[in-house]
């Protein structure tokens, strides 16, 4: 079943979330701000109290396809997003990477802190 947002789809199979990013450019702070909230919701309880969409021990991979270029704040909500996950006993796997974009986490060091794939298959197998 897959659930569409304003700026991700969420598509739960057993155990694993995959959460496709579906804007082509992040660069608005706004749509950061709401990119950031739309995951959390996934793994968090939101501040009025509602439960995470997702249960503990869901993994969750993070679909880079549909980007074409996204500020470097979008790094800031990935490593809030890893640090939920991990914390509800989950794991995180980033695939489909344009160039571009896997440059930054590998320039900035990130790709130390992400497991970061190739394809969704990738990102599967190593769950």
């Amino acid at each position: 079943m897959t659930q569409e947002r304003k700026h991700i789809s969420v598509e739960v199979r057993g155990n694993v979330a995959v959460v496709t990013l579906l804007d082509r450019n992040i660069l608005n702070p706004t749509s950061i701000k709401e990119l950031g909230q739309e995951c959390m919701a996934l793994v968090a309880p939101s501040d009025d109290g509602t439960p995470p969409l997702l249960q503990e021990n869901t993994h969750v991979i993070l679909q880079w396809k549909e980007v074409n270029f996204a500020s470097s704040a979008v790094l800031n909500k990935c490593i809030l997003l890893e640090r939920a996950v991990k914390k509800r006993k989950g794991r995180l796997r980033m695939c489909s990477l344009p160039p571009n974009i896997r440059e930054v986490f590998f320039t900035t060091r990130l790709d130390q802190l992400f497991s970061i794939v190739e394809t969704e298959a990738d990102a599967f197998a190593s769950l």
